[in-house]
């Protein structure tokens, strides 16, 4: 059910396509849309696969048009235009960090005095946060700060010296969910008794090694839990 909120709020995204911080991204305009507000989502990629609600501001269109240093600079430009003109009462930032010159120009100059909440969609800190650990604790100190689990909540606010950090998991629309071909549901597969692994198939980002040891060490095997493994991505085959 609608409510009257009118406030007005902007998702910044990398993309909206492959990838789970993506997909929370695209989830997550939905719900804010069903609850009344004002959505708008900014993707610096030109990328939008996934399913979403509100009025997209597509950077990465610019992008594929003119990705020159001149053209960057552009970018941002339009996009601190953009975010001055509409007003917006809170900014989500979704993206990784791990441009050190990008994260200083668009925390200080392409934010400014807007409210931002930042995300932090990964434990491991070369995958948020730039090489440079005196920035990230500069930019972020005193920032909002919203980690998509305690483990990562705890690691990044004692390594940043984080003041306000807190934990949301990424939401999920169980609603949605569907098997694209009918023969591989839990069902089909004989299981009754089973764990899910749901997620982008990189060990690199996902460590889905560690999950296969950790669970081959458990006693789930003898209890006949099975585990399954839903995904795509660069170690499918393997």
């Amino acid at each position: 059910m609608q409510s009257n909120n009118k406030k007005k709020i902007c998702i910044v995204v990398s993309s909206l396509g492959r990838g789970g911080a993506q997909k929370a991204s695209a989830t997550l305009s939905k719900m804010l849309h069903n609850l009344g507000y004002n959505v708008h989502i900014v993707s610096v990629l030109n990328k939008v696969e996934y399913d979403y609600k509100g009025t997209l501001f597509n950077l990465g269109a610019l992008k594929d048009k003119n990705d020159t240093f001149l053209g960057r600079l552009d970018r941002l430009r339009k996009f601190r235009k953009y975010l001055k003109e509409h007003q917006f009462d809170c900014v989500i930032d979704n993206r990784a960090r791990v441009s050190a010159y990008r994260a200083f120009l668009v925390s200080k100059f392409v934010y400014r005095t807007i409210p931002v909440v930042y995300a932090i969609h990964n434990y491991k800190t070369g995958n948020v946060f730039s090489k440079y650990n005196w920035l990230s604790k500069w930019l972020y100190k005193n920032e909002n700060m919203v980690a998509v689990s305690k483990e990562a909540r705890d690691k990044f606010k004692h390594k940043f010296n984080l003041n306000k950090i807190t934990t949301i998991y990424n939401a999920f629309d169980d609603e949605n969910v569907n098997f694209k071909d009918d023969s591989i549901t839990p069902e089909a597969l004989g299981l009754e008794q089973y764990i899910i692994f749901f997620g982008r198939l990189k060990d690199e980002h996902k460590n889905l090694r560690l999950l296969l040891e950790a669970y081959k060490q458990s006693k789930l095997p003898q209890l006949n839990y099975k585990l399954l493994i839903l995904g795509d991505g660069e170690n499918a085959e393997e």
